[in-house]
């Protein structure tokens, strides 16, 4: 399966565990081709250390992990700042280089990321960021929104990647990391959805545990 979905993913979505992998998974399993830049794996890593307090040689194996899943997924901006720098993108300057990141992947649908309010769309279709040729149905997006989205589209594929992702959790049950994911990023409407499958996840995560200790 290949999906004509591509979406952008900020670093802040990166830098938690859960969203991290079922990011991977759901690109893995062929529901959205997920991007990320070389610029947001460097915020990536000073988040992970400066914040999460994970010692650097841990960073750099994290980000090696999402660049072996994701080989050919990487926008390359850090030598491009003159361009990036003249995003207008008012309430944060920071974040330029991620809307000329997102900009750079071809028919881009969708940037992920926890901060919308930086993302104002009229902002985004101010004139003056004419030069990104964004499309026209491009959107910026909560997480939340995003795996609703894609849960709608294929409910089937993205409940086996959420699997795969609960799967290698070991410790606690499956609603305490679903519990996570809702109060840690805010995932309210795909956790509601998810509570209606929560019988069929269960099942699915113990028959996967149970046949990888064979």
């Amino acid at each position: 399966m290949s999906s004509e979905i591509s979406a952008f993913i900020d670093t802040d979505i990166w830098h938690q565990t859960f969203p991290r992998y079922l990011c991977l998974n759901l690109h893995k399993i062929g529901l959205c081709n997920m991007y990320y830049s070389d610029k947001v794996m460097e915020e990536l890593f000073d988040s992970l250390v400066n914040k999460a307090g994970m010692k650097q040689c841990e960073a750099k194996l994290c980000i090696k992990d999402i660049q072996s899943q994701l080989p050919n997924s990487e926008v390359y901006v850090m030598a491009e700042y003159e361009q990036y720098s003249k995003v207008h993108l008012p309430k944060d300057d920071d974040d330029k280089h991620v809307l000329y990141a997102t900009s750079k992947i071809e028919n881009s649908d969708f940037l992920v990321t926890r901060n919308i309010k930086d993302f104002d769309m009229d902002d985004i279709r101010y004139k003056a960021n004419n030069f990104l040729n964004l499309p026209d149905k491009f959107k910026v997006i909560s997480l939340d929104d995003f795996l609703c989205t894609l849960y709608y589209i294929d409910k089937n594929n993205f409940i086996k990647a959420l699997v795969d992702t609960l799967v290698p959790m070991e410790k606690g049950k499956v609603k305490r990391h679903l519990d996570q994911l809702r109060s840690d990023n805010n995932c309210h409407q795909i956790i509601a959805i998810l509570n209606r499958d929560k019988i069929e996840i269960e099942e699915l995560v113990i028959q996967a545990r149970s046949a990888g200790r064979k």
